[in-house]
């Protein structure tokens, strides 16, 4: 079917296949737009009559135009297939959120069904009933927003009452009472299906279960679902409410019209999380069982409480910056270092995600706290953040032992706090359950993308995120030994799992950084960088970290035929991670080597807001400046740096560059002369050096430069940039450019 045209539309991937056909993404040739085409099986449509009543309900429902239901551009035939076009929408379906969570903060899940029921609310008012609303139907795109798909094909496939032909165990959940016996139903069918979908959302499991399809039918029919407060303490008894009246066996003791429970769940959205639970009301019938003057106090000291908490716990406003402290390790376990550091920097990228926080300090600038006394008022202000997470880990046998602490930074108090006692196997819980409660707690308004995002797990496969997590261990000591350390688990962890896409991102990352320090070839590091950035980017490419890698090898080196995918990779990673300081660090990078400096220093900046205690940040902004020709900025910019750690060498070389440019050529020499002493940029400062002395017309002291460039290209790669840089100096422009030939033929950085 691929690649084959059908009508005007030429078919270009499949995208999935299921109980009511094959669906394909195609190519409008007429309308220049992509499409997605449905294919029915023959056997729903090999009756005249059915098709027929198919199409007059698809022609109905075509008409409706609403943001939260996918439109229905055509129905049609060719070679005797039968297919539906419609809007194509790129998103994941109500299905794979519920797979990969076990459940849904209560805003997201209110806000799900909200949407949901405003396109039920359109086609219910036009006469139109689903009748099939269940997870595999509702789509959220990238933005968060719902589409309900599939109207007017239940009634094709005969969902209107339950044959064995029709029926599966997945749709059976959703199904209402009077679906079952065979009733005709209305649009008290889905207000009955909404219900089910927003219980399993709150609890993580259907309110009716059975291990075969009959068992399900009877607990549908006579069994009442447990209480949403059974599975979670925090529910408003409105919410209960609505379910439990969505849920009412006799449809007419349902909402008698889906505006009635959307009324209802719109009130409930403009609400705080209320604090009248079902856990309170029990305490309350508790309470009252007691004599008079104890319940009037305890009552009193229950009202105290909760209003304590509201007032001077929880924040009034939505707090919209956050630094994640590196977990300390308490047992002081050198084989938990991995761990301690790898659940940091994976709550850090999790959070970084989310375009309602603005800022998400990087791990850079939080490792600079590791092992010290906190004091929050004072980190939150050294951060310019409002709000601290503080967490500690240790082992116990097979068992990880963590407790999680959330600190406004305003007043020092307590917004959040959790204890945690799970095997290592579920320490992808672990940290979903600690996302989720930082959104919920900091009240952060997240759409279902928003959600996906920070959920999303890359691996299922535990022990290959135990490599994963060591190698970035390893990685972030950024030097020659733990680089070539990293890759290794990096590498081990794509065997246990070959669709692991943030292990390939991890391997581009380490060859990025083994070709800049010319460790490798530039040109092997950058065919072996590209190459695993693309791997990943094939299993998942809504992975910001994998463009952030292929971008670094794009812009390594200023080729017209890079520019412009470097520049699309970058935009992309950071609408996938707003608070990615990698991604803005280097951005920055690349918009200056094109010229485009103000920009440079904008997006340099912006990096230092996430990084501001980063010395590589502060340096790479003074670099920004130097290329902008701003050289009194740079200067400033580099001494900064050098104030903030003398032992980091980068500063050294590029304060010499700013100096010579302003033709101070002392000064220059003495900053260059440290720099040569670096493992990572000697040889660079030492071919600055050697041109600095040419210019200078210290012609012997120049030729000594070249000298130690020859003798160590015996022992190391040696840039060929740097050697021409003296020819450059010595006035040698045939020598010079002989040089720069061997850069340009070895992809030089």
């Amino acid at each position: 079917m691929i690649g084959k045209k059908i009508s005007h539309y030429e078919i270009i991937s499949k995208l999935g296949t299921g109980g009511m056909g094959e669906v394909y993404l195609a190519e409008d040739t007429d309308l220049h737009r992509r499409v997605a085409i449905k294919f029915l099986p023959k056997h729903l449509t090999r009756n005249a009559e059915s098709i027929e009543r198919f199409k007059r309900e698809a022609q109905a429902a075509a008409i409706l135009n609403h943001p939260n239901i996918v439109t229905i551009y055509e129905i049609a035939e060719e070679n005797d297939r039968t297919f539906i076009v419609m809007e194509y929408v790129e998103g994941n379906t109500l299905r794979d959120f519920i797979i990969t969570n076990s459940r849904f903060p209560i805003p997201n899940a209110k806000d799900i069904i909200t949407q949901i029921s405003d396109g039920l609310s359109k086609a219910h008012n036009a006469g139109i009933v689903h009748r099939d609303i269940k997870p595999e139907n509702i789509i959220l795109d990238h933005d968060g927003r719902v589409k309900i798909l599939d109207f007017g094909l239940a009634k094709l496939k005969g969902v209107s009452k339950l044959t064995k032909e029709n029926s599966t165990l997945g749709t059976v959940h959703y199904m209402s009472p009077e679906q079952i016996q065979g009733k005709e139903v209305d649009h008290r069918s889905d207000i009955w299906s909404l219900g089910v979908i927003l219980y399993e959302m709150i609890t993580g499991q259907v309110p009716f279960k059975g291990e075969y399809e009959q068992a399900v039918l009877y607990a549908i029919l006579s069994e009442e679902p447990k209480p949403l407060s059974g599975s979670r303490s925090e529910i408003p008894t409105d919410l209960e409410r609505i379910v439990t009246k969505a849920l009412a066996k006799n449809a007419a003791d349902r909402y008698p019209h889906i505006d009635d429970l959307l009324a209802d769940l719109r009130v409930l959205l403009k609400e705080p999380e209320s604090n009248k639970t079902k856990s309170n009301q029990k305490k309350g019938r508790f309470i009252k069982k007691r004599a008079g003057i104890y319940a009037g106090a305890a009552t009193l000291l229950i009202m105290i409480s909760v209003v304590t908490y509201y007032l001077f716990s929880r924040p009034a406003q939505s707090i919209d910056s956050i630094a994640v402290l590196p977990f300390a390790n308490t047992a002081n376990d050198p084989e938990l270092e991995y761990l301690s550091d790898g659940m940091t920097e994976s709550i850090i990228k999790s959070l970084s995600k989310l375009s309602s926080l603005n800022r998400v300090i990087a791990r850079s600038s939080v490792f600079q706290y590791k092992g010290k006394q906190i004091v929050p008022q004072q980190v939150g202000k050294e951060l310019g953040v409002k709000a601290l997470l503080i967490s500690r880990l240790s082992q116990h046998g097979d068992e990880l032992l963590i407790s999680v602490e959330l600190v406004n930074t305003e007043n020092n108090n307590r917004i959040w706090g959790n204890q945690y006692k799970r095997a290592f196997s579920e320490i992808f819980e672990i940290q979903d359950e600690i996302s989720e409660a930082i959104t919920e707690n900091l009240r952060l308004k997240l759409t279902g993308q928003d959600y996906l995002r920070i959920t999303k797990r890359y691996t299922e496969n535990s022990e290959a995120y135990k490599q994963y997590l060591k190698g970035r261990y390893f990685y972030n000591k950024h030097n020659i030994d733990s680089y070539n350390k990293g890759l290794e688990f990096f590498e081990q962890a794509i065997e246990m799992d070959p669709n692991f896409t943030l292990a390939y991102a991890g391997i581009s990352d380490t060859y990025s950084k083994l070709g800049w320090l010319n460790i490798i070839r530039p040109k092997d590091a950058h065919e072996k960088g590209v190459t695993a950035a693309m791997k990943g980017l094939g299993i998942d490419n809504t992975v910001g970290e994998i463009y952030v890698a292929l971008a670094n090898h794009q812009s390594w080196y200023i080729r017209k035929m890079h520019i412009k995918g470097a520049l699309h990779n970058f935009e992309k990673a950071l609408s996938l991670n707003p608070s990615n300081a990698e991604a803005y660090h280097e951005y920055g990078h690349l918009l200056t080597h094109m010229g485009r400096f103000e920009e440079g220093i904008t997006m340099m900046n912006r990096a230092l807001e996430l990084e501001p205690l980063s010395i590589v940040v502060h340096s790479c902004l003074g670099q920004t400046f130097y290329e902008a020709k701003k050289y009194d900025e740079a200067i400033s910019q580099f001494k900064k740096a050098i104030e903030m750690d003398s032992t980091y060498q980068h500063p050294y070389g590029w304060l010499g560059l700013a100096y010579l440019q302003k033709e101070m050529y002392d000064d220059a020499i003495e900053m260059l002369k440290i720099g040569v002493t670096s493992p990572g940029y000697g040889t660079r400062c030492m071919g600055i050096l050697g041109y600095t002395y040419a210019v200078q017309g210290k012609r012997d002291a120049a030729l000594l430069q070249l000298k130690h460039l020859n003798q160590l290209s015996a022992e190391k790669i040696v840039d060929p940039c740097f050697i021409a840089w003296i020819f450059t100096g010595l006035g040698e422009t045939d020598e010079a450019f002989k040089w720069l030939d061997k850069a340009y033929e070895q992809k030089s950085n």
